[in-house]
Formats: C-alpha cells, structure tokens, sequence
C-alpha cells in the first residue's frame, strides 16, 4: 500500500480557546438558523483489531449516523495519524504484509454539523514460515509379504504445511507420489518386488517446500535366492580391464564376488566386490587362469553361481585405426587433429615438425586424443603434425596431417571442392557439397537449372556450402550450381546433375523414354528442346530424341527425330526421318535413319522442336518442325512391307546405333544436356491422349559392363504429357 502523507498532531484544545471558539460557534449559529438542527455524527460501529497471516486480504468496517469516511493510518502505535487516500468507504480493505505488523487504523466520519472518530484497531500480521522437517520417515526391514508398514514423518511452519508422499523403484532417481495428505503413510507389502523401495514425505505451504530424507523398504525373502544370470569367461589384454556380471530373482539379495586362483579348490572374497557387476582392472598376464563367482545371500540363506574363467594375454602393440588430418584455417583462428588407436588404454603423446618431416619434436601438454591449436599464425604455416601411442608394449605413429594457415590478406574465392553428380530415388535426402577459399569469407548461393544449363534460378535460403534437400521425381534432370561471393570477386562452380531414379523403369541397352502398348496407334506425337552435346576427343559418339510407331513387338520402327552427335569435326545436330524395316521404303530408311539437308533444314542446340507421326489409309506421316529456325518437313510413305504391327507408341531418347562394315551395333552414347519430352500424345481408333491415358512403361539405358546409368528417364508429369530423360554418360 502506500505510505501515508504525516498529517498534524491531534491536541485537545485549552479552555480559554474552546470557550472563544463556543462564542464564535454561536454567533455563527445565530446568522445561520437554517442549519441549526443539524447534528454531528455519531460513530454506531467501529472497527475491530485483526490478525492475519502475510499476503491475506484484511478489512475494517466503520458505520456512522451519517457522514463522510475517511480513513487513516498510524504506523508508530498512534502517535501520528495520516489519511488514507482512497479511504472513503465504510469498509477499507488492505493486503497485509509483515511490514504492516502493529499498523493502526481508524475512520473519521464527518458532516456540515461536524465529526466522530472511531476507536482505532491494530492490525496483526504473522509472518509465513518455510516447513521444516521434524521427523523423516524411518526404515522398515525385512518387512513380511502381506503384512504392512508405517512411515511418519513431521514438519513446523505458517502456515501449516501440506504434506505428501512419494515413493521411488529405482534407487530415487525418480519419484511417484502415493498415498493419503497424512504424516504417516501406510504401505502393503505385497511382493518381494518391492524390496528397496524408498519412502518419503513432502511439505509445503506458501513459504516454500521442504523433502525428508528417504526410507528404504526391505522385504523378507521366503526361499533362497535364485541365480538368472551366470558369469560368463572373459578375455582381457594385460593392463586392461575385466568385467563379470550375475544376477538373481532376489531384489533383497546381497552379493559377495570371489576368487580361487587354484582351479577352485579354495576360494577368497574381493574386497568391495558387493554388486551385481565386478570389473577387475590393472590385469597382468599372471592373473591368466583366474575363477571367479558370485556369492548372494538373502535373510533364508546364501547360493553361489556358476564359474567364470579370466584369461589374459600379452598386450599387443598400439594400432593407429584414425590418423589426423590436413586441416586449413585462417591466421588467428583455432585448429583441432584428431587420432584414434587400437588400445584405448595407451598414452597418446602430439609432435610437431616445422622442417617437413626431418626432426619432430612433443607438444607440451597434447597427450588427449585431440589437438587443438589456437592463435595460429601464417609462420606455422607448413607444419606436420602427428600423434604416438603407447602401451607397456611399444609404440605406434600415425600418419603425419599437414597444417595450413592462411593470410588474412584480402582475396577473391576459388573453388577448392566442386559439387558432384547426384542420384537417388524418389523422397529421398540428397545433398550436393561444395568448398570455397576466399578472404573475406565469402558467401554462398546455390542455383537451380531446369533447362540444361541455360537459364538459372537462385533458390531462396540455400546459402550453405552444401545444399541438402528431399529429391523429387521431377527433380531428375535438374542441374545445381553455386556461387561464392566476397568483396573483392566471386566464383561459380561446375554443374551437378541430379538423376532421381525411377524404379519402374526396365533397363535396356538403347532406349530412354516412354512407351505406350496395348492398343492399335495411329498418330503419336511430342516436342523436346535439342540437348547439347560436349565433345572432347575424336570418338563417335551419338545421342536421339524422337517419336514413333512400333518397334517393340516388330521389327519395324516409323520414327521422326534428331540427332545430337560427336564427330571428328565436333559437335554435330541435324533432323531425320527413318522406315526402319521397310523393304520397299525409299532412301534406304528401311534400315538406316534418312537426314534431313543441313543447308536447308538447320538443326542447333537449343532449338524446340515438334515432331508427329501417324497413318492414313496405309499413308504413313511423318512430320517435324524446328520452332526456332522456322521451318517444317513431311515425309510421305505408303505401301509399307511388311504391313506395320502399330502395336505401341514411343517417345524416346536413344543411344543410337552404328553401322560398320554392314554390321550394325550399338554405338556410343553422346554426352548431353537432359532432354525434356513435353507435348505427349497418341491416338488409336477409339481414344486420344496423353502417355498415361494407354498402359507405358518407362526404359533406362546402362552400360551393361559397368552398371554405370547412361539415360535416366524421370516420372510423367500429374497431367502424363511431359518427362524429363537425364544424360550422364561419359564425355566422348
């Protein structure tokens, strides 16, 4: 509440001023007679002393013939009175707090006839008192099954603390709470489970809490206890360590392990080996042969389990299983190596070479498996470091890890770790790594390609050096790169393919793609941007995108199409159009694909083309347009023998075949930029649509000696009229 304003002293007045103040009171009455019947109040109740406890809500309660109320206060027993502001009502209500104690309040009723003071009341306020313990809970032994068992406990404290039980199976790490809001606690020992069950009360009240100690419950066993687990022999190195372990359905057993260093004959205890687990440390070879046991007793009796061997051997020398390695950091910067060897027992002791390798020299206090250098500086530049271990055999050294500090001295980055070509199935992580050198350190920003490299996207927050994300089926054929930027310059890295293997595609040696069966086809049709092919040296090398009619079932393909191809001149792209097992088709398409002139049908990198075939009353149609140059082509052909099957519809990316000698093979496939079908239709006699509206199944192309993926054919799309077909053969 607030401190009340000190107001003046109450003082009773002299008789020569009360009879002077009586004349005036007078005249006043005589010039005012209207107000001559008013009369002062008279106080009817007044408030009553109270006691509380600290932070309770109190009030006092004043009540008058009439009047106003004002309240006042008196902290020091009522020498000084001040008025409570807001005191106006007939009850004051207060929050008492021990600062309040002995406080003294009245109330002050007035009126135009004057005023009555009521008698004042104190207020008590006892102060809250944390508990504390009294009495904990003592503990019970060898208690009976079916019988019970009382716990007591006691605590002091204002107010009167709240009691509560808890109980704990597992050596009080953690605890239930159980029973009745009493101080004694009645427990029903009902199995010998519960042996070593502690007990415990806790009190609270608004001050605080306070816990008892704990007691233990032991539990009467009624037959000896009986052995579940048996030591097993154990095999140790010299110095090493042992360990045996025992057990019994007994929680109210005891354990005693011992030993007989004559076969078994006799028998000694080890001192402190009192539970279940005995580890033996510091062996030496002498100790080979040693029995062990374990004796448990219960309050019935004891019994001793089977026998456990210990063998020891001599130690072997150290093996180094990690060796640290090349580290590069900043000047200024903390460095740490790491190492690892095959006795985790040996000391490890860190050199340091600064003449590449000659002389090495120990590192004071580096005798953890772990190094860790701080402050560095550009003139420990070059330095070697490497690791000893040692056991009461010998020695083993690891392989010498080079430190590299670098200047601080403004640079642009360089790429030092490309990203890589990644593949994985749908739904699944996958992560494209990278590394940059630059000072400052520079950031990075990774970027997506849909197009085979020709326009880039940033993608938002991907700003790590590694890029990791959940791949997507239609993730396949996308290329990812990153860009490290600082101040002074930036740098890009190569691209990386990500092909998102489809598992129900059939493998095959040269085609990718999509083909549709089941029904008779007469038009199939699609478009597709011509990839880019890289060539790098003088091997032929060949890579096709088409659509067609046929060819799974016969040995007859009507296809359109373009080549991206790998000569002796380099890169090379043109259109075609092929009858493949036609004897009578013209050009000799009956066996070989029929290209277009170059001078007048161009084909480039890049451009979108749209292709179809179909047939009309034996007339076979094939059609291809180059959206980008501007031009078109049809190829008529009718009295095709033997007559087609149109048993299937195709949209491929092919590694093509090659011709040598009059002996066609497969030939080599071209490295290209992915390949993006879009467009997919065909059409039978009774329906029109896309891939997914007629049973498909999808083909990769591997190389069969090595596995290796060639042609990774990614999902249809939601509406089966797209799909991306992935390269990642071998740059010819």
């Amino acid at each position: 509440m607030n401190t009340p304003s000190p107001r003046r002293h109450r003082f009773p007045l002299s008789t020569t001023v009360a009879l002077g103040l009586w004349s005036l009171l007078t005249v006043l009455l005589g010039a005012h007679g209207a107000h001559a019947s008013a009369s002062r109040p008279s106080i009817t109740l007044n408030p009553v002393s109270q006691t509380v406890l600290a932070n309770a809500n109190v009030s006092f309660t004043v009540n008058a013939s009439s009047g106003k109320v004002q309240w006042s206060v008196s902290t020091d027993g009522g020498v000084h009175w001040a008025p409570l502001p807001g005191g106006t009502a007939t009850k004051l209500r207060l929050s008492a707090t021990t600062s309040m104690n002995g406080w003294e309040y009245e109330a002050i009723v007035s009126n135009a006839a004057g005023s009555a003071t009521s008698s004042p009341a104190t207020l008590t306020v006892t102060p809250l008192l944390a508990p504390v313990i009294t009495a904990s809970p003592a503990s019970a032994s060898l208690a009976a099954i079916g019988s019970t068992v009382s716990f007591s406990s006691g605590a002091t404290g204002v107010p009167t603390p709240v009691v509560s039980w808890s109980y704990s199976r597992d050596g009080g790490a953690t605890w239930i709470k159980t029973g009745p809001r009493s101080t004694t606690l009645t427990v029903a020992v009902k199995s010998l489970s519960m042996n070593g069950y502690q007990y415990r009360a806790s009190f609270t009240n608004a001050k605080g809490l306070a816990v008892t100690s704990a007691a233990t419950l032991t539990v009467a066993a009624t037959q000896l206890p009986r052995v579940v687990t048996n030591p097993t022999s154990a095999f140790a190195y010299a110095s090493h360590t042992a360990t045996f372990s025992a057990s019994v359905k007994d929680p109210s057993a005891t354990v005693q392990w011992r030993q007989s260093s004559d076969g078994g004959v006799t028998w000694s205890a080890i001192d402190g080996a009192t539970s279940t687990v005995l580890t033996m440390s510091g062996l030496s070879v002498t100790q080979s042969g040693l029995k062990v046991e374990a004796v448990f007793t219960n309050n019935v009796g004891s019994i001793t389990s089977g026998t456990a061997t210990l063998t020891v051997a001599a130690l072997p020398l150290p093996r180094v299983v990690h060796n640290p390695v090349n580290q590069t950091v900043d000047e200024g910067s903390s460095v740490t190596f790491s190492a690892e060897s095959s006795d985790g027992t040996a000391s490890v002791q860190w050199l340091v070479s600064t003449d590449n390798g000659t002389t090495y020299s120990p590192i004071n206090g580096a005798t953890t498996a772990t190094l860790t250098l701080t402050n560095l500086t550009v003139s420990q530049s070059g330095e070697l470091i490497e690791v000893v271990f040692t056991n009461a055999t010998g020695s083993a050294t690891s392989l010498p890890a080079a430190l590299r500090v670098r200047s601080l001295a403004p640079a642009p980055p360089t790429m030092t770790q490309q990203p890589a070509n990644q593949y994985t199935f749908a739904n699944q992580p996958v992560s494209f790594s990278s590394l940059a050198e630059a000072m400052p350190v520079a950031t990075a920003q990774w970027s997506v390609s849909s197009n085979g490299g020709y326009t880039w996207d940033a993608i938002p927050g991907a700003t790590s050096p590694t890029y990791s994300f959940t791949a997507n089926q239609l993730d396949s054929g996308k290329w990812f790169e990153v860009t490290y930027s600082n101040a002074i310059g930036s740098v890009t890295s190569t691209a990386a393919v990500l092909t998102v293997w489809n598992p129900s595609a059939q493998v095959n040696l040269n085609w990718s793609g999509y083909v549709a069966t089941g029904q008779t086809f007469t038009s199939v049709s699609g478009s597709w941007t011509v990839p880019t092919v890289t060539c790098v040296g003088t091997t032929n090398a060949n890579v096709s995108q088409w659509v067609g009619i046929d060819g799974i079932d016969s040995a007859q393909v009507e296809q359109v199409g373009t080549d991206s191809s790998c000569n002796y001149f380099g890169p090379f792209y043109n259109a075609w159009w092929e009858m493949y097992g036609d004897t009578t088709a013209p050009d000799g398409a009956f066996y070989f694909e029929v290209g277009l002139p170059i001078a007048t049908y161009p084909v480039q990198p890049g451009d979108v083309m749209n292709a179809s075939v179909s047939v009309t009353d034996g007339v076979w149609n094939m059609t291809i347009v180059d959206v980008t140059e501007g031009w078109n082509y049809t190829k008529l052909v009718g009295g095709a023998n033997p007559t087609p099957l149109q048993s299937c519809a195709e949209w491929i990316v092919e590694r093509s075949g090659i011709v040598i000698g009059g002996v066609q093979s497969i030939g080599t496939s071209a490295s290209s930029t992915p390949v993006t079908i879009t467009d997919a239709t065909a059409s039978t006699a009774s329906t029109t649509g896309t891939i997914s509206s007629f049973t498909n199944q999808p083909f990769n192309v591997t190389n069969p000696q090595t596995g290796q993926p060639l042609l990774t054919t990614g999902p249809l799309s939601s509406d089966g009229s797209s799909f991306t077909v992935v390269n990642t053969s071998p740059v010819s």
